[in-house]
């Protein structure tokens, strides 16, 4: 893996937000500068002469499989609540026909 250069740049940042960075980057242990990076390929994709750091690469995994296992949870429970609309259905009407006869 080749080392990507890295340029010194400052910024100005609301005293929150760099609380925050800094809290975050403790508990991720990992640094600000990285969250910082992981960020902006967030915000930008994939940026030509770079290549996303290991954490950048996790993080993106847990977004995909966060959404697969939401998309997967939606669907499981509309097929559930689908079937239990036709049993209610079926019940009823099964029922009704008991009482006539």
């Amino acid at each position: 893996m080749t080392k990507i250069e890295r340029e010194s740049i400052n910024f100005k940042l609301p005293k929150p937000l760099t609380a925050a960075l800094r809290k975050a980057a403790r508990e991720r242990n990992t640094t600000a500068t990285d969250l910082v990076i992981e960020g902006l390929h967030h915000v930008l994709g994939s940026v030509p002469g770079t290549e996303d750091s290991v954490e950048t690469r996790l993080a993106q995994l847990e977004e995909q499989l966060n959404h697969l296992t939401d998309s997967t949870d939606n669907h499981v429970d509309t097929g559930v609540d689908n079937r239990r609309a036709f049993v209610r259905a079926e019940t009823r009407s099964t029922s009704f026909t008991v009482g006539k006869a």
